[in-house]
C-alpha cells in the first residue's frame, strides 16, 4: 500500500515537472539561431510586459523584434556568459512559483499578473531578484531603443549637425579662453 502511494506521488511529481517545465510553449521561431522555444517565450513575455502595444510608443516588445535582437546578442557572447543569461531566463520564468505574487510560470500568467511579478522583482528586498530584473530590463531596453520605428517615435534620430541654427553664446557664457583674449 505504501509503495503504491509513493509510486503515485512520484508519478504526479514527474507529470507536474514535465507539464510545467517543458509543455505549453509556442513553436520555435526558426529565425532565432541560438535560443530555444522556452527562452523565446520568456523573452517575448518579458518584452511585451515591459513594452506593451498601444502606449505612447505604439510598438510592443515583440513587434520591435526583441526576441531576435536577444538571440543575436546571445550568439555573440562567450559561452560562460551565455550560460549566465540562460540561468537568468530560467529564473525569470520560474520565480513566480517561488516568490509570487501569483503562482505559476511567468509565461502562463496574465498580463496583469506579469506586471505584478515584474514589479515584485524590481522592488524585492532580495538584491539578487532586483539585479535579475535590472539585467533583463537593460538588455530589452537596448534592443527596444535600437529599433528604427521606436527611435522615430521618440524623436531620437541621429543629428549630424546638432549646433546648426543655435544662436551664438551670450558674452557672459562664453568659454574662459575666449574672454581672456
Amino acid at each position: 500500500m505504501f509503495a503504491v502511494l509513493i509510486g503515485v506521488l512520484v508519478l504526479a511529481l514527474l507529470t507536474f515537472i514535465v507539464r510545467e517545465g517543458f509543455l505549453g510553449y509556442a513553436p520555435r521561431d526558426l529565425a532565432c539561431k541560438t535560443i530555444g522555444r522556452k527562452q523565446q517565450a520568456v523573452i517575448a513575455a518579458c518584452a511585451d510586459t515591459l513594452f506593451p502595444a498601444g502606449g505612447k510608443i505604439t510598438l510592443s516588445g515583440t513587434d520591435a523584434g526583441l526576441v531576435l535582437y536577444f538571440d543575436r546578442q546571445f550568439a555573440e557572447l562567450p559561452r560562460d556568459k551565455r550560460m549566465l543569461l540562460s540561468l537568468l531566463i530560467v529564473f525569470v520564468e520560474h520565480a513566480p512559483w517561488i516568490f509570487g505574487p501569483d503562482r505559476g510560470r511567468f509565461t502562463r500568467l496574465s498580463r496583469e499578473q506579469r506586471e505584478a511579478a515584474m514589479l515584485a522583482m524590481s522592488e524585492s528586498p532580495m538584491y539578487f531578484r532586483r539585479l535579475c530584473f535590472l539585467s533583463l530590463r537593460t538588455i530589452l531596453c537596448m534592443g527596444y531603443l535600437a529599433h528604427k520605428d521606436v527611435e522615430r517615435q521618440i524623436g531620437s534620430g541621429p543629428n549630424l549637425d546638432p549646433f546648426a541654427g543655435r544662436p551664438p553664446l551670450a558674452p557672459n557664457f562664453a568659454p574662459r579662453h575666449a574672454m581672456s583674449a
